[in-house]
């Protein structure tokens, strides 16, 4: 494949942390979260994201480091939520913020892909009764680059599925990083 480095390959680990660790030529790449932290925060992520050995987004709240605020305990990483889906929030995880606050649980993981070019995951998760979420997310193989294109595909589970008519709800969500 033109333009990948000769003799290098992306890889998907599964680890018995509940998560699967994408390994790419200058070591892990990122991590798609679905078992404890994923409970635990309400969703499932994709966290760290290391470009060049350095983890570029946000530590808090799955790591602390020193000077960052101890703020938004549900930006964990990337993902995709809303704060208002039939009236439901999906965003947070958080009790105390306006209303119900639901989990988006992973279900299954419907596709895995690795070699010298890409690494692919395609996974499928449950906003309540709400929506049914499959997420195809590809990690290029550039080098010292780090390249994700990210779709997500979200399909009505029960019937019709009103998004943001809550205005304070509504203000939050989509992709975050």
């Amino acid at each position: 494949v033109s333009g990948v480095p000769s003799g290098s390959s992306l890889s998907l680990k599964d680890d018995p942390a509940g998560f699967v660790s994408v390994g790419g030529p200058n070591g892990e790449i990122t991590r798609y979260h679905h078992g404890p932290l994923a409970r635990e925060h309400m969703k499932p992520f994709w966290w760290p994201l290391n470009l060049c050995g350095v983890n570029v987004l946000r530590g808090y709240p799955l790591e602390k480091r020193a000077g960052e605020d101890p703020d938004h305990p549900h930006h964990t990483g990337m993902y995709l939520a809303f704060g208002d889906v039939n009236g439901l929030n999906y965003w947070s995880g958080v009790i105390n913020r306006p209303g119900k606050c639901v989990p988006i649980v992973p279900v299954r993981i419907v596709k895995r892909e690795a070699g010298p070019a890409y690494a692919r995951l395609v996974a499928e998760h449950a906003w309540g009764e709400d929506l049914v979420e499959t997420q195809d997310v590809t990690i290029l193989n550039a080098g010292t680059e780090v390249v994700v294109d990210w779709t997500s595909t979200l399909t009505a589970a029960k019937g019709p599925v009103t998004i943001g008519a809550n205005r304070d709800l509504a203000k939050e969500g989509a992709f975050a990083a």
